[in-house]
């Protein structure tokens, strides 16, 4: 009996590997870095189109005096503040809280993961040492060192977390792109 195109089964293809994306692929960083770039622009813009301020205590030239409008009329004016003068610089530090938070936890989560890789795999190292007899290790004093660097690593992680936040002008949108950061794999 001779083989047809119905009794071969076709090959089944292998699945695709994992992709890895890397950080600017989030939707929430890409929004954050747009929001960035429109409070900027419209700062600049808000600077751009700002009115000259009037000199303080300069007096018109003889030849523009009597151009110039009656003294009654010549009351100092208040300068007008306008919404894109006050929000613009607001929307700008908003978006880069959220874009240095973002890249902070980033930083951090990788720091960490390779911190306890390299951790694992020198304890790893000392234990099958210390079973062939290699060295000889006081646990006690092992464990007491470790405790004492963990809890300085705490100390200073809470410090460190302090005065990022206490520069970025934006504390929720900062705290908001701190999780997103470290929520993110690549």
């Amino acid at each position: 009996m001779s083989q047809t195109e119905h009794d071969t089964v076709p090959a089944q293809p292998s699945p695709p590997a994992p992709v890895r994306r890397g950080p600017l692929q989030s939707i929430p960083l890409r929004l954050a870095i747009l929001i960035t770039l429109i409070g900027l622009g419209l700062w600049a813009y808000a600077l751009a189109t700002r009115s000259p301020e009037p000199v303080a205590g300069g007096s018109p030239s003889a030849m523009a005096a009597g151009l110039a409008p009656s003294a009654a009329s010549q009351a100092p004016r208040q300068p007008s503040t306008r919404l894109i003068d006050e929000s613009s610089p607001v929307l700008f530090r908003f978006g880069l809280s959220f874009v240095v938070g973002f890249f902070l936890a980033w930083v951090l989560r990788k720091v960490i993961t390779t911190t306890l890789l390299i951790a694992g795999a020198i304890a790893t190292l000392v234990l099958i040492l210390k079973k062939t007899g290699v060295i000889n290790l006081d646990w006690d004093a092992v464990q007491r060192q470790v405790g004492e660097g963990v809890e300085l690593a705490k100390q200073e992680a809470g410090r460190v977390r302090d005065v990022v936040l206490g520069y970025l002008p934006s504390g929720f949108s900062a705290m908001a792109g701190l999780f997103f950061g470290a929520k993110r794999r690549a």
